[in-house]
């Protein structure tokens, strides 16, 4: 098995992991990598199913977040990167999370962007709408619809058109397999509000993110090593909406923390 990845190295002390969201893939961090190679060797890559990826990795079984996080930790290993600042957008965070887990001194600090920090009632009903769906209904009219459903303002278009075009290299039965980590978000998103971050730890939210906004700043209050910047009329995928505000913040947060 192995990941597709593309490497920024400029011969900085320290790397920048990226972590794309369901349906991403490399692509996602286009409007990242030029003013982030300024600072950092940057290590973007395609998840399991993801990008190019979907043809280097055959997953004929259901996975788990802990598959994901090892993936990753794999191809930090080959490329002999120790520890690095994590960047993830939306369920990226989660593997970011497991990582937490499975080797917290792989991450010196973490960007999160419209990251996924609780389970609001909101978000069940979602992920349980998007699993019954992707059974009757083929899956792109439901990536489609929810898109809309998590973007629906006309300064959200950029950002779902680019979400609805990555995903078309997504399978069918790869969406349902995604879609299935669901079970696992409860348990993993409770354990990390429960314990302290040993690392710093910033949350880049767009203030019309409906869905997650209110978790994100609920989990910072709790969290001595937690800041969170809000980005004004921005939604979920602020990375691509408002990317050089985006950018500003994570590189003033990375220097300074």
């Amino acid at each position: 098995m192995r990941l597709n990845y593309e490497t920024e190295y400029a011969g900085h002390d320290q790397w920048m992991v990226f972590i794309h969201g369901a349906g991403g893939n490399i692509r996602t961090w286009k409007y990242q990598r030029e003013a982030f190679a300024q600072d950092y060797n940057l290590l973007f890559i395609d998840l399991r199913d993801h990008g190019e990826s979907a043809n280097n990795i055959i997953s004929l079984r259901p996975y788990s977040f802990a598959t994901i996080a090892k993936d990753v930790l794999r191809l930090m290993d080959e490329l002999r990167i120790d520890k690095a600042i994590f960047v993830a957008l939306s369920m990226g965070s989660l593997v970011i999370q497991k990582i937490s887990e499975l080797r917290p001194s792989a991450i010196e600090k973490a960007v999160i962007a419209g990251g996924i920090f609780d389970i609001t009632r909101m978000i069940r009903i979602f992920a349980n709408s998007a699993t019954f769906l992707s059974y009757i209904i083929p899956f792109r009219w439901s990536y489609w619809m929810f898109s809309y459903l998590l973007m629906p303002k006309k300064n959200h278009q950029l950002a779902r058109r680019i979400f609805i075009k990555q995903a078309r290299k997504l399978s069918p039965a790869a969406y349902r397999r995604w879609i299935g980590l669901y079970q696992e978000f409860g348990d993993m998103v409770e354990r990390f509000k429960s314990v302290k971050l040993p690392y710093p730890l910033l949350a880049v939210m767009g203030e019309e993110d409906y869905m997650f906004l209110d978790p994100a700043k609920r989990f910072v209050q709790q969290q001595l090593k937690a800041t969170l910047r809000v980005i004004p009329n921005c939604g979920h995928i602020c990375n691509i909406e408002k990317a050089d505000e985006f950018n500003r913040l994570a590189l003033d947060w990375t220097k300074k923390s």
